[in-house]
């Protein structure tokens, strides 16, 4: 029988949750062999360039396909969160008022094998140009804390809260 989208996340969730709580020696390894690669989406990053990212927790970030649309720039972040520039009116090419909360903020680093782990760690309005990684320190969604701050690459995105589309994803 084969595992479902459900199954596959709740595996990958609880994989990550237990190295996150167990304390493993490298998470990277071990999130990358616990989590089945759900899809590879590619994006436009820094001039072009692809990046390969894998989902965890849920909704399925990866699955999300590029709206040209919907594009963003200037990512930066430091401990306390990120900020970024719209470069388009997202809020109007995906039906969503600048101060509803429509949007999912998606954040990932980049692990030894040069993919991007993403997730979810907030929602977002289409007038916002921060968003705080209070939820990141605090495990939310699966994030391993240290790990992601340890790592040397990031990259960042909005996703449509139904999932099927998604800004240009944007790194550090």
């Amino acid at each position: 029988m084969k595992p479902t989208l459900n199954t596959l996340f709740s595996i990958a969730a609880f994989t990550l949750a237990m190295c996150c709580f167990i304390g493993c020696e490298n998470p990277d390894e071990t999130i990358n062999n616990g989590i089945e690669e759900i899809e590879n989406a590619t994006g436009h990053h820094n001039g072009g360039s692809s990046v390969s990212i894998v989902s965890f927790g849920s909704p399925n970030v990866a699955g999300a396909k590029e709206d040209p649309a919907a594009q963003i720039s200037g990512f930066n972040m430091n401990s306390s969160g990120c900020s970024w520039k719209n470069n388009t009116d997202i809020g109007a090419a995906w039906g969503v008022g600048k101060d509803t909360i429509g949007l999912i903020a998606v954040v990932g680093w980049q692990d030894s094998s040069g993919k991007f782990l993403c997730a979810k760690f907030d929602w977002a309005r289409p007038s916002n140009r921060t968003r705080d990684f209070k939820n990141v320190k605090e495990g939310y969604n699966g994030f391993p804390p240290s790990t992601f701050f340890a790592a040397k690459k990031h990259c960042f995105f909005l996703m449509s809260k139904d999932g099927r589309k998604r800004t240009n994803i944007i790194t550090d």
